[in-house]
């Protein structure tokens, strides 16, 4: 979810829009983090508002309304205060694929192999850095990389 701000091509990078809509994004991950939470501690009709709260997400985000994906009283509830804030950390991760590249690149270049053994490790490099940083989600950080062509 915290992901549909940087697929929206109407928000330039430093608008108050923008600012706006990240808030809300981060109040609505938090939200549907307490709806969770109130279901996995067995509060009765939780199941159904966690089911409401992603269908108006969903219907929401479907119609283009990012800044609107959940009202205002669908945001206050009083388990909010108990869940933490959700944290993006993809930057982050960005920042420590490049780094664990650069160094691995380095690295490779210290060892003096042929041209093929050579590309083959860089690949092995690249591989090991992505599943450093993304974990389990290596595969959707290869799938961001523009590489100019398309499924």
């Amino acid at each position: 979810m915290l992901r549909a701000i940087r697929t929206s091509c109407a928000l330039r990078s430093r608008s108050p829009l923008k600012k706006a809509t990240r808030k809300h994004l981060h109040q609505v991950a938090r939200r549907i983090r307490a709806a969770e939470a109130a279901m996995i501690a067995g509060e009765p009709n939780a199941l159904p508002e966690l089911s409401r709260l992603l269908l108006t997400v969903a219907e929401r985000h479907t119609m283009g309304r990012v800044l609107e994906l959940l009202d205002e009283e669908d945001l206050q509830h009083p388990r909010m205060a108990v869940v933490a804030p959700v944290r993006d950390w993809d930057l982050l991760r960005a920042m420590a694929f490049m780094v664990l590249c650069v160094c691995g690149a380095l690295g490779v270049s210290r060892l003096e192999l042929s041209g093929i053994a050579e590309t083959v490790a860089l690949g092995g490099v690249a591989v090991a850095a992505g599943v450093t940083s993304y974990g389990k989600q290596w595969l959707s950080m290869v799938e961001r990389i523009p590489l100019g062509f398309s499924r």
